[in-house]
């Protein structure tokens, strides 16, 4: 294979200049072959992470369980109302209610307004 370094176009062997731009094609080589290399962030165990974040969730529960047994409906609210808020947070950026609630650019960038 053959590519052009001006706009990067692939041609077969048989063509020594880019049809578009007139360059001369360079040879590469075809990657023919894809290792898949994970990228670790951490040394620790999978083992070690799951026991971390159950510890997390534990000790997560044992604090809020004393607002559950006071008052179990207002308590689940709560976290209803807290999860609409963060999904609503990370879905929408802040300004984008002038295009009816969809994701949109800020106000002074977007072509609808």
């Amino acid at each position: 294979m053959k590519r052009c370094k001006a706009c990067g176009e692939n041609f077969e062997n048989q063509f020594n200049f880019c049809p578009v731009d007139g360059t001369p094609l360079v040879e590469f080589a075809a990657v023919t072959d894809c290792v898949y290399r994970p990228t670790l962030l951490s040394d620790e165990t999978l083992t070690r992470r799951l026991a971390r974040e159950v510890a997390f969730r534990f000790e997560q529960l044992q604090r809020a369980w004393p607002n559950f047994k006071a008052d179990p409906c207002n308590f689940i609210k709560n976290q209803f109302d807290e999860l609409k808020s963060t999904v609503a947070s990370a879905t929408f950026r802040s300004g984008s209610d002038h295009c009816g609630g969809r994701s949109c650019l800020p106000r002074s960038e977007c072509i609808s307004s």
